[in-house]
């Protein structure tokens, strides 16, 4: 009732308490004011990487110093760069509804508090950038993805010093609740916390993500092509190294499969980390197979880790759903030569070359964008962040 109110005036207030991702074919078209109902002074960021130039140059931004077009403030790839509100704002267009609902793009709005963050980038990834070092010990990193195809992240290096985490969804003013990370390194276990020198690469589908790094780290991003592409069979990088699998929302159930390097003179652990969201009974099959042998475990995922160890390494490391096509879930596995004993993994081989050519551009990450996304969204982090706004979702 409140927004047919609303919709009676011609204007749709939207209202954010925090951060927000707003997609924009959640605008109502034909010169509706939608209000952007935030504290000012806030910074919004545009991802639109695969909708029409001809359509985004038609969409406004009206503030009290003039109108802005959404072509305008489009960057395919790097660092964007914000659009920033002192008092107020709100997105109309003359373009109709249904045309509006074609949109991919999204705005993330970034809170006062927020912006008071030594260190926020926010991207678009268009081709291979290169991300972290900054010289600062702690940044956040968020990565937009409106391309409509996969990222891959590769080269990932880091000393045993620092620490780093990946969440679905966007970056709020509050803490993140405990281990519910997809990604981390050093690796939390039920076991401990494990550092590894190596990180497989692997691929993300989703809108939203975002890197919370603690001292050195740094990544390459690119989007998925023929050479880069994650694919199923792959073989870990080393003996001990760890890596990350997603299964996004609407895609059918399936079997994936990793090699694993090995050397049969020595022992070591495996295990693996889920989290996620899966209605309808679904769950995830996460296990470890050699000659005649498998480790299995089967668990309904949920938006803290469920951790999961053994004692042996095996030829494979497989994961699968059940009734998951509905959801969403994320999986770090993690293999080592050695025993449990101790707190650090590491490794009988020399840690990453920080000698390429990203290593030595990534100094100055401002000058990296990023631009690719899909419209599968993070049902973890994301869904727990956004929770009062899911209506502009629907």
């Amino acid at each position: 009732m409140v927004l047919l109110t609303l919709l009676a005036f011609s204007t749709l207030f939207i209202s954010c308490f925090a951060q927000q991702l707003i997609k924009l074919s959640s605008f109502k078209g034909l010169r509706v004011h939608n209000e952007i109902n935030v504290e000012a002074p806030f910074h919004m960021y545009l991802s639109a990487q695969s909708d029409s130039y001809s359509i985004l140059r038609q969409i406004f931004l009206i503030t009290e110093d003039g109108s802005t077009t959404l072509s305008s403030l489009t960057q395919y790839n790097g660092q964007i760069n914000p659009f920033v509100v002192e008092k107020s704002v709100y997105l109309t267009t003359t373009l109709n509804d249904d045309v509006m609902k074609t949109l991919n793009g999204v705005i993330f709005i970034s809170s006062k508090k927020k912006r008071a963050d030594s260190c926020l980038g926010v991207y678009n990834i268009g081709h291979e950038t290169g991300i972290g070092n900054d010289n600062i010990y702690v940044c956040t990193y968020l990565i937009l993805n409106t391309s409509l195809n996969k990222y891959v992240i590769s080269q990932w290096s880091q000393d045993p010093t620092s620490k780093a985490y990946l969440y679905a969804g966007i970056p709020q003013d509050s803490p993140e609740p405990e281990n519910t990370q997809i990604f981390s390194n050093p690796v939390h276990t039920n076991e401990g916390d494990f550092y590894f020198y190596y990180v497989n690469d692997f691929s993300l589908s989703m809108t939203a993500f975002y890197v919370k790094r603690f001292n050195n780290v740094f990544f390459v991003i690119d989007q998925e092509n023929s050479s880069n592409r994650v694919v199923n069979g792959s073989w870990t990088r080393d003996v001990t190294s760890t890596g990350f699998y997603m299964k996004p929302l609407g895609s059918a159930d399936n079997t994936t499969i990793v090699n694993i390097k090995r050397d049969t003179k020595h022992t070591g652990f495996s295990g693996a980390n889920v989290v996620g969201n899966l209605p309808n009974g679904g769950s995830v099959t996460v296990g470890f197979y050699g000659d005649g042998t498998k480790y299995e475990r089967t668990v309904t995922p949920n938006t803290s880790i469920t951790s999961w160890t053994i004692p042996y390494i095996e030829r494979t490391f497989q994961v699968s759903s059940t009734n998951g096509k509905d959801g969403e879930y994320y999986v770090q596995y993690f293999v080592s030569e050695g025993s449990l004993n101790g707190s650090i993994v590491t490794t009988t081989s020399p840690p990453p070359s920080t000698t390429s050519k990203f290593r030595i551009e990534a100094t100055t990450t401002s000058k990296f964008r990023i631009e690719a996304t899909t419209r599968s969204t993070g049902l973890v982090r994301f869904v727990l962040s956004m929770a009062t706004l899911m209506m502009f979702w629907l």
